[in-house]
């Protein structure tokens, strides 16, 4: 074969060989085309986890080609523009954004360790080493504060819940009656220390927003977790502790250099507003 012949084969062959290689490429970095819109692999897998796409990146696919479906359709019918559709546009990016500037934030401190996660262990007996399970009859009992002090009375010298069933009843006071199994770990932490005194047939009671809360113990049994079981659990929550501190910490950070001012309505109300800024987050915990 003469050299200008090769020379006319080549370039003749060579978009098919280019083309050839770009689909080959493409394919190794995308799922799916939806109208020539490109799903890439990389999408098939949840957000912060390093595993490959598993089993459920075919069920995954279906969500995302669905999902672009209707993205596509709701841009045809310019829904993007609506007002109402942009502030919610608006709403989730500034949250993403905060999520994001907290999970930065809260990666540059120390992660909780494992004497940390031993010391929360024995700290707190009564959810692992000293957990049990009850089995309780609970009211919860909807009346004003200022008959609190009064329902206690009457649980001190009730002998079981019927009878103070009867005095609520008498005294037209609401309320609703359950039996359920809680775990010790399970009960509020405020009043925790005062249950676990409690003696099978005992009747408690703790004051609520709504009124109070009153139990009677049933019965009882050991259940106790060991370290070994309790270290994953330990672990997440004293993250998620730590980055609800960092997030206070970094909101009172950027509010002390900020100049915010309060406006119209708002304008009398910004000293208390701010006051209680720091009970509020900006961001959502999973």
């Amino acid at each position: 074969m003469r050299y200008k012949e090769l020379l006319l084969m080549l370039g003749v062959l060579a978009p098919f060989a280019l083309s050839a290689c770009g689909s080959s490429k493409a394919s190794a970095t995308v799922a799916a085309r939806v109208n020539d819109y490109p799903i890439a692999i990389r999408a098939l897998t949840p957000p912060r986890s390093p595993a490959a796409p598993t089993t459920a990146a075919p069920a995954r696919l279906e969500q995302l080609i669905n999902l672009q479906l209707l993205v596509q359709e709701a841009r045809r019918l310019k829904l993007e523009r609506d007002p109402a559709v942009t502030a919610r546009i608006t709403s989730a990016t500034q949250a993403i954004l905060a999520r994001a500037y907290i999970d930065l934030a809260a990666a540059r401190s120390a992660a909780p360790d494992t004497h940390d996660i031993e010391a929360y262990y024995h700290d707190h007996p009564e959810a692992f080493a000293r957990r049990r399970l009850y089995l309780l009859r609970e009211l919860t009992v909807h009346l004003p504060a200022d008959r609190f002090a009064q329902l206690r009375r009457h649980c001190v010298h009730a002998r079981d819940l019927r009878s103070l069933t009867s005095w609520l009843r008498a005294q037209h006071i609401a309320f609703e009656q359950t039996e359920r199994a809680r775990a010790s770990d399970q009960l509020p932490r405020a009043v925790m220390p005062a249950f676990l005194r409690l003696r099978r047939g005992d009747i408690g009671v703790a004051r609520t927003p709504e009124g109070a809360w009153v139990l009677q113990v049933i019965d009882w049994m050991s259940a106790p977790v060991s370290l070994q079981t309790a270290r994953p659990l330990i672990e997440r929550y004293l993250a998620l502790r730590l980055r609800s501190a960092v997030e206070t910490a970094e909101i009172q950070r950027l509010r002390d250099g900020a100049h915010i001012q309060y406006l119209g309505r708002y304008a009398h109300a910004g000293t208390a507003l701010s006051m209680v800024h720091s009970t509020r987050t900006v961001t959502s915990h999973e």
